[in-house]
């Protein structure tokens, strides 16, 4: 059962995503508010009929049904003891231990209420075993109510459950409702739903005051747990995330790409563990564990200036940044400098045959994010509004990649496996090290297509249903790099600066949605944002230059994908391609559509590598500069779109090259300052107009002749 590929199957009640009609506010919670302490009950369920010593799992590595401790078939799993704190006396800042009491400890230690979330746990006194072989909830609460008439519920009835983010109920009074209560099924695999069940104890008392209820928001199942400690610690943060914020997947959980055609690996309570083991600063900060002073939260370019970051999880320091021209999208900013016990990966250490796997090297770790910019907006968990909304970038930037071969790799626990290589650098794609690469890897063999699912949560029903269709970065050139676990992904860690936008790989490219009918993408937008790392100085701080002005193209450089350029705004220029450098505008080589289109008369296919032709529109109020021997060259196959009052001028020397089998589509009102005719080269093949392949809502423009006449 050490398949790390195995999906956590989620249920989520729809009760779980009703948002309140009251004025809400995500930091107080769903079930309960994540400050001060709070004591909670595990109960471990199990079933009779699995009780015989023949049963497979009898015998378990993780959770055998005999311990050396418990009477048979009442044990619990190895290391449950390490999962939580018994009382609140055992909280220590400089605690060493990876438990849950101490995560949420360490992550809300620096909250700006003063009241960091201590969670305690008790682990019910026996294990409950029903007969079937199905998790039954409510069966157990009827074998706990009749064993343990007089069990002591009040210590689990400490708050006013249920504050559904309209109160703070870290201080609130008891009200005979069981804070929380999580149940753990002795059953295989790794999976959990979000909810318990309604109950309630000794309802039939004359005494109102020994009436205890369990609301099935106030808890979670974990109904598949024969797997590993750090398996548990992954489903209770998961299945808690989804319960206490209505967190959606993240991070390619469950394969999940929600509106979106890719995804990346992550980390936070949603994938703890697997890069590092601390919670993200997005959801740090939505959970009320830090804020974002002026100085973290920056908007424009009265923000432009060099700021140093401190360590992430032992200072809740980290800064978000929004990117230009997007509807509340920002590129997030943490330092971890591996100071805190939980700032290290706990989750595969060791490949299937033991043998060692590198650790990320620690440093600023990067990210886009388009959850929300507001604490008072509740996020939905089973929503594509929200699902795979946060895409982590990567040090060594964005690649095209190359597949040789896709076979069960023994390394990794025979899954199947991929081995890749760099094609070439892709600033704009959506492919880096730590991306789960999207190709068609043959998982539906009667189609020639990369299986595209927008669901929001893996529940397969049947065996037609295929997941998404991508996998991670394991193996290069022949080598296992274990890419995807965030090898080298952070910044700071050069003898040199590292910069990140217009000029470098990667831009800071945001989140694009996914059209399914027309199989294209929201553009990627060539906003001037961008950041340069500086080394991290001797005390692991990190320095960075932020600049919302940085319009220029200072090396050569290749754009591919749906590409728009913003009006200029404020500036000189919405993009300038300085003296002597070329800006390619070319076909991408990372698949961004799932099919390959139309059957064509010579038998081949519209787009044979599931990849849309390249388009650079520069829109109304934009403006691009091409400067002294400076080249912007479009590409076979791509399309260069000049809107009704966008501007495109063309310093001395400099040219605009559109290669035989691109287009140039010039509309009437376009703005074109340019010296002579030299400095348009239209290959004989070149076509104006639109490429029609292009799903674009584009008016056609001027004619060949139209567009010469232009020049002069």
């Amino acid at each position: 059962m050490n398949n790390w590929l195995l999906l956590i199957f989620l249920l989520l009640s729809p009760a779980a995503c009703l948002l309140a009609q009251e004025e809400t506010y995500a930091p107080y919670g769903g079930p309960f508010t994540p400050a001060g302490d709070l004591h909670m009950l595990v109960v471990l369920a199990g079933f009779e009929n699995d009780c015989a010593p023949d049963r497979p799992e009898y015998n378990h590595n993780f959770w055998p049904q005999e311990d050396g401790q418990n009477p048979a078939c009442q044990s619990a799993f190895d290391g449950i003891e390490e999962l939580f704190y018994s009382t609140s006396d055992q909280f220590s800042p400089d605690a060493k231990d990876l438990s849950i009491s101490n995560f949420f400890y360490q992550s809300s230690r620096n909250s700006p209420s003063s009241k960091p979330f201590r969670v305690t746990a008790d682990i019910f006194p026996e294990r409950i075993n029903i007969d079937g072989n199905r998790p039954n909830n409510k069966k157990v609460f009827e074998a706990i109510e009749e064993k343990y008439p007089d069990f002591d519920w009040s210590r689990y009835d400490n708050r006013t459950n249920n504050p559904q983010f309209t109160f703070d109920n870290s201080t609130s009074d008891p009200d005979n409702i069981i804070d929380y209560i999580v149940v753990i099924w002795r059953r295989p695999g790794l999976s959990g739903y979000a909810s318990t069940s309604n109950y309630t104890f000794n309802q039939d008392s004359k005494d109102t005051s020994n009436i205890y209820k369990v609301a099935s928001k106030s808890g979670f199942t974990i109904d598949g747990s024969l797997f590993n400690l750090t398996g548990i610690k992954q489903i209770f943060l998961h299945e808690l995330s989804h319960s206490l914020y209505n967190c959606p997947h993240l991070f390619g959980v469950n394969g999940v790409c929600g509106s979106y055609f890719h995804a990346t690996n992550g980390w936070g309570m949603m994938k703890f563990g697997e890069i590092t083991s601390t919670p993200n600063a997005w959801e740090s900060w939505y959970n009320g564990w830090i804020d974002l002073p002026k100085n973290r939260d920056l908007k424009d370019i009265s923000d432009n200036g060099t700021y140093i970051l401190d360590d992430f999880m032992n200072t809740g320091d980290a800064m978000r940044i929004k990117i230009p021209y997007t509807d509340d999208q920002y590129l997030w900013l943490e330092n971890h400098t591996g100071e805190n016990i939980f700032d290290q990966r706990t989750n595969l250490l060791q490949d299937a045959n033991e043998n060692h796997i590198p650790k990320m090297e620690h440093g600023l770790l990067m990210y886009v994010e388009n959850l929300t910019d507001s604490r008072n907006t509740l996020i939905k968990a089973l929503s594509s509004d929200y699902a795979n909304g946060i895409k982590a970038m990567h040090a060594e930037g964005n690649y095209d990649y190359k597949i040789h071969d896709y076979k069960k790799a023994p390394e990794i626990w025979d899954n199947m496996v991929a081995d890749f290589s760099i094609a070439a650098p892709n600033p704009t794609g959506a492919h880096n090290h730590i991306t789960f690469i999207r190709h068609d890897f043959g998982l539906d063999s009667n189609e020639s297509k990369i299986v595209y699912r927008d669901f929001t949560n893996n529940r397969c029903q049947n065996s037609d249903c295929k997941s998404n269709e991508h996998t991670p970065v394991w193996k290069r050139d022949g080598v296992f790099t274990f890419d995807n676990l965030g090898i080298n992904m952070a910044f700071g860690n050069k003898s040199y600066e590292q910069k990140i936008g217009l000029s470098h790989n990667p831009h800071i490219v945001n989140l694009q949605r996914y059209d399914k009918a027309s199989q294209t993408s929201e553009p990627v937008i060539l906003h001037s944002l961008s950041v340069n790392v500086h080394p991290k100085l001797p005390d692991g701080r990190i320095k960075v230059d932020i600049k919302f002005d940085d319009n220029t193209i200072t090396q050569n450089q290749r754009f591919t994908g749906n590409l728009l350029l913003p009006e200029k705004g404020n500036l000189n220029a919405s993009l300038h391609i300085q003296p002597r450098k070329k800006l390619r505008i070319e076909k991408s080589g990372t698949p961004d559509r799932h099919t390959k289109g139309k059957v064509l008369e010579n038998g081949s296919t519209e787009f044979p590598d599931f990849t849309n032709p390249s388009i650079l529109t520069l829109s109304e109020g934009s403006h691009l500069i091409i400067d002294n021997k400076a080249k912007l060259i479009i590409k076979k196959g791509s399309t260069l779109n000049i809107e009704k009052g966008a501007t495109l001028e063309i310093k001395e020397k400099g040219k605009l090259i559109v290669e035989n089998g691109a287009y140039i589509n010039i509309q009437q009102g376009a703005n074109i300052n340019a010296n002579n005719i030299q400095q348009l080269r239209l290959g004989t093949y070149a076509t104006a107009g639109i490429n029609p392949l292009l799903k674009h809502n584009t008016e056609a423009g001027l004619s060949i002749k139209e567009i010469k006449k232009v020049f002069y």
